[in-house]
């Protein structure tokens, strides 16, 4: 099968950076970008990221329009076909696992939570307690829960003076062993347009998961996406 896929013929560091483009709406639009900003999203030097654009123009895959202000870049249709393909066979796919370390986040949860709550109740039926469960997981997966359809979206809106950014609501499994056996109460994952984190699941529940399944920083859990 992977033979015959396109997904499988393309450098994985080609598919990281489809990913990101995805990830910045670039399925339907132009993307203002740089080199330095693409080494920065990519963890490479700028070097590496004007070879990597090159590159995957020459394949095809995308195309780069210099203006007076900088570059855009366009995915091409088989750029965009590619991703389709992931895409496609995630969704088909009946169980999409990754597995992480439990770690512990910057300490702002609890106050975005806080201040999102009405709105993840909307979006969720139920009000969230305050505060996330964070999985230490690869990047590269972030960029793939992003370019994929989101449960619900949490639109910009502000309080108090305060503006707060779109959010993206996904839907989730998490299971882990505890007194063997497997436990799944009903999750969902939060992913902010602008994330502080480039390698971290924050994920909310109606429960403090900490403390109802009794985590310690470095447990390993498997997160599973759900159909949104």
């Amino acid at each position: 099968m992977r033979g015959k896929d396109a997904s499988w013929n393309v450098k994985s560091i080609f598919l990281s950076y489809l990913l990101y483009l995805a990830e910045r709406g670039g399925l339907s639009k132009e993307i203002a970008t740089s080199s330095v900003e693409i080494g920065k999203a990519l963890s490479m030097s700028q070097q590496s990221a004007s070879r990597i654009l090159a590159e995957m123009e020459e394949a095809g895959l995308i195309e780069r329009k210099t203006f007076n202000r900088g570059t855009r870049v366009v995915i091409l249709e088989k750029g965009i076909s590619i991703l389709r393909e992931i895409y496609s066979l995630l969704e088909k796919s009946f169980n999409i696992s990754v597995s992480g370390r439990v770690v512990k986040g910057m300490g702002e949860g609890s106050y975005y939570i806080r201040e999102y709550s009405e709105m993840i109740r909307k979006c969720t039926s139920f009000r969230p307690y305050p505060g996330t469960l964070n999985i230490l997981v690869e990047p590269q997966l972030i960029r793939l829960i992003r370019a994929g359809k989101p449960f619900c979206t949490i639109k910009r809106f502000s309080r108090r003076g305060r503006t707060f950014g779109e959010a993206y609501i996904y839907r989730a499994e998490i299971l882990f062993r505890q007194n063997n056996a497997v436990a799944s109460p009903e999750i969902y994952i939060v992913v902010p347009r602008r994330s502080r984190y480039s390698n971290v699941i924050e994920i909310i529940s109606r429960h403090n998961l900490r403390k109802k399944f009794s985590l310690r920083d470095g447990e390993n859990v498997t997160v599973k996406m759900s159909a949104p």
